[in-house]
């Protein structure tokens, strides 16, 4: 909470409500869970778990969909605010985010064999 943190227009598919997840057993805590979006499963990042261990997957807050290797992946955030560009964000202070190496060693290349590794 309080911290504000952007990422490249190009990474982001679409804002979500949040929603209910399905954890499974043996993840990390970074990980708030599962989620289905129009037929596919989705995994969701907690994103303040991942950055600040303050936990961002709350009711009321949103699900933003980045493109990750290919593929959808969730970030569970408190809110989505505006488009900025770099130089906006940087004036502002805002943490211009990597979704690259934000999810590095979280997710596998193929996320079906990490998901049977946990």
């Amino acid at each position: 909470a309080g911290r504000r943190h952007a990422i490249a227009l190009a990474s982001a598919a679409e804002v979500l409500p949040a929603r209910a997840l399905t954890r499974y057993p043996g993840a990390p805590r970074s990980i708030a869970g599962l989620t289905n979006v129009r037929g596919t499963v989705v995994t969701v990042i907690d994103l303040g778990a991942r950055l600040h261990e303050q936990s961002s997957n709350r009711p009321n807050g949103s699900i933003l969909l980045v493109t990750y290797r290919g593929r959808p992946v969730g970030l569970a955030v408190d809110d989505v605010v505006d488009i900025y560009d770099r130089a906006a964000a940087h004036a502002r202070g805002i943490e211009m985010l990597d979704v690259d190496l934000l999810l590095a060693g979280i997710l596998a290349a193929d996320d079906t064999a990490s998901l049977e590794e946990l």
